[in-house]
């Protein structure tokens, strides 16, 4: 995971960032990305399988990289709390 970070600081993952200033202002996709993310969080925790899986698939395509790590986090975070109960 940290490997991932650190090799996406070029503009290839993250494209040119335009401010507002001296042109047009651009939808950034990845505070999309993470609203999506904490809606899939909030979904869950309210028992909404569907929604939350859908969320968290429109995370993923808005910006792959925030999408799949906060997927991956979570999903070993699931593993753990089922472990823990047993299960």
């Amino acid at each position: 995971m940290t490997a991932t970070f650190l090799f996406a600081y070029l503009q290839a993952s993250h494209g040119v960032v335009p401010n507002g200033l001296w042109g047009s202002v651009g939808v950034f996709p990845a505070p999309l990305s993470a609203l999506a993310t904490l809606l899939s969080i909030i979904s869950f925790l309210q028992r909404r399988y569907l929604l939350s899986g859908i969320a968290v698939g429109l995370s993923i395509v808005l910006h792959p990289l925030y999408g799949v790590t906060a997927f991956a986090f979570l999903f070993i975070g699931f593993i753990l709390i089922l472990y823990k109960k047993n299960l």
